[in-house]
């Protein structure tokens, strides 16, 4: 954005205001910096990469404007520019065709230019004609101007083959003539009458804009995706270099900005950051057939301008309801989902209707606003329904479907990427003080759990945990699950004498844990100690965590959970009996020799230091 300066006021100018809260225009030490900055990104060093927008304001009005064309000469960087037109014929003679390659313009009906104006931009359009630049026509449609007609003519009489249009999108004060979401539905028949206008004449269309494609009926929705190329529809951040080199979003969203792009290492980090800024913006439905919408569910539609968005969602209503689903397991595996709401938009409130098995593992979580426990709804009061995801993955049959984790499938439901899968649960002292009196009575405690709730078929023989515990003598097991559970000999018995959280508290310091896919294996994971998971027809790809050591046989006929379900195998469980003992004492001994070298390590150290 070379400068903020403008000849015209338009009504619908999104970046109104902006030459009152920037410099200018750019230095020239700073436009070097910037292409210095870009020269050092890879792809750019490609021939084909090295172009770049010239923007404003009016950028021809650029004090410095020959030197900044020569400089991207010397460079020999390409560019486009985006202009009004109304530039001094004098002006043409700078326009150098071996940095420049074409020419988008701003072109109004004629209401919109004095007369003086009105023939200055069309001998101009046709001098840059004459000279074989490249022309585009950009068009904004506003409530107040929903005029083509005048376009089309301009277009067949200047040979013009593409319009890059938008439904103007708003400034971050909304003090422009913008196409609110209403005017899109009350001005839908000019928006395809446009594009059918335009379509006949053999013009392609570009919208540089997010229009929601459920303002139109199927029929136009269909049309309108085959005439119109929509690259937008589920915007990405415009990297606009500010002349202070700061970077927003873009205009609407002015409040999320990187302040020096040239600090930033390379476009991947910027859109990161960009990305994580705005992922709450994009969860927010702005109607209610969002939530069931396929367009916005494929994300091929992020239901409309983010700019919007952010004036729908005034604080009062930045709430989502979150509803879980299935047992402890499949509770737990919803941890990371709030955390990584809260940590995107801490002024959002997550409200979780939970499950009664639930409850326990979500208190004291810092991440939910609001918690009520199944029949009642009351953490939901207030919410639209459209606000309101469940949890359950399960009706996907993730174990055939899916070759990722259950949190990131989770995560998916409620349209967000995850990059931290981690667990969440948050135990008190008095939970921690318990559990250690308890640990502190046994010689290498090993916690275990030998039932599944879900599946009969993901349990291990009985008489193979026997067998376990007797081949470790000098480790005590500590067995957890419900008081009715078959006790294994020689293993301490704390069936039923626990609740989950206590259960948990326990596992946090005991040595390890061995068991089948349940729901203390992952809270293996929430309390960072390592495990031995038994896996048969579950997948550690869905369910399993990198902290443990999970054994598969991975035989034919698995993962089966989300075919068999609860109904007995057909096959005596071999995916389970074929895990022998040895593989477990083995992998046990492995961990704990694991745990023994860095402490190895540490009294070496100390030796060493000693000595010196």
């Amino acid at each position: 954005m070379l400068s903020y300066k403008c000849n015209k006021s338009c009504s619908f100018c999104f970046a109104k205001g902006q030459d009152r809260i920037f410099p200018k225009e750019i230095t020239v030490s700073d436009f070097k910096k910037v292409l210095d900055w870009l020269e050092n990104l890879d792809f750019f060093k490609d021939e084909k990469n090295r172009k770049v927008s010239i923007l404003g304001g009016e950028p021809t009005l650029y004090s410095k404007f020959e030197d900044a064309i020569n400089e991207l000469k010397k460079r020999k960087i390409k560019a486009t520019i985006f202009s009004n037109g109304l530039f001094s014929s004098k002006k043409i003679n700078v326009f150098d065709k071996d940095v420049i390659t074409g020419f988008v313009i701003n072109y109004n009906p004629e209401s919109h230019y004095t007369k003086k104006e009105w023939v200055l931009i069309h001998e101009n359009l046709a001098e840059l004609k004459t000279k074989g630049f490249h022309l585009k026509f950009s068009y904004n449609l506003t409530k107040n101007n929903l005029e083509h007609e005048y376009l089309i003519k301009a277009c067949k009489k200047y040979d013009i083959k593409n319009i890059r249009f938008a439904v103007c999108c708003p400034t971050a004060k909304y003090d422009n003539d913008y196409m609110g979401f209403e005017d899109l539905k009350k001005y839908k028949n000019e928006i395809i009458g446009f594009v059918k206008s335009a379509s006949q004449t053999g013009i392609s269309l570009d919208l540089d804009s997010s229009i929601p494609l459920c303002v139109f009926d199927e029929k136009e929705q269909l049309f309108f995706q085959k005439n119109v190329s929509m690259p937008n529809n589920y915007c990405k951040s415009a990297i606009d270099i500010n002349p202070d080199l700061s970077v927003y979003y873009c205009l609407a969203l002015s409040n999320i900005k990187i302040s020096d792009i040239t600090k930033k290492e390379n476009l991947r980090e910027v859109n990161d950051f960009f990305n994580e800024k705005t992922k709450s913006l994009r969860l927010f439905h702005s109607f209610p057939e969002c939530k069931t919408c396929k367009y916005f569910l494929r994300k091929i539609c992020q239901g409309g301008c983010l700019g919007l968005k952010k004036k729908l969602m005034t604080p009062d209503e930045q709430k989502i309801g979150i509803k879980t689903w299935g047992g402890i397991g499949d509770g737990l595996l919803v941890t990371p989902v709030f955390k990584a709401l809260k940590k995107q938009n801490k002024k959002l409130k997550i409200c979780v209707v939970c499950n009664n098995n639930h409850k326990e593992i979500y208190e004291n979580n810092p991440y939910i606003d609001r918690l009520s426990v199944l029949p009642d709804m009351s953490a939901f009061e207030g919410l639209d329904e459209e606000h309101i995801f469940e949890t359950n993955y399960g009706k996907l049959k993730p174990s055939i479907n899916y070759q990722k984790h259950a949190t990131e499938i989770i995560a998916d439901l409620l349209n967000i990427n995850l990059k931290d899968k981690d667990i969440s649960v948050f135990i008190t002292k008095k939970e921690e003080e318990f559990a250690k009196k308890i640990i502190s009575k046994y010689k290498n405690p090993i916690v275990i759990q030998i039932t599944s709730k879900c599946c009969k078929n993901q349990e291990w023989p009985l008489k193979y945990w026997h067998k376990l515990i007797k081949s470790l003598p000098n480790h005590t097991f500590i067995q957890i699950g419900l008081e009715n559970e078959p006790q294994i000999k020689g293993a301490v018995d704390l069936r039923g004498k626990t609740n989950i959280r206590e259960a948990i508290a326990i596992l946090k310091y005991s040595k390890l844990f061995v068991g089948v896919d349940s729901f203390l294996a992952h809270a293996t994971n929430a309390v960072n100690v390592k495990g031995i998971i038994l896996f048969g027809p579950s997948t550690e790809k869905v369910w399993g965590y990198k902290n443990n050591i999970n054994l598969n046989k991975n035989l034919n006929c698995s993962p089966c959970i989300d075919i068999l379900g609860a109904k007995p195998c057909p096959k005596s469980k071999k995916c389970m009996t074929k895990i022998s003992v040895k593989e477990v004492t083995d992998s046990i001994k492995r961990i704990l020799e694991e745990k023994k070298t860095p402490e190895k390590k540490n009294i070496a150290k100390k030796r060493l230091f000693r000595i010196f």
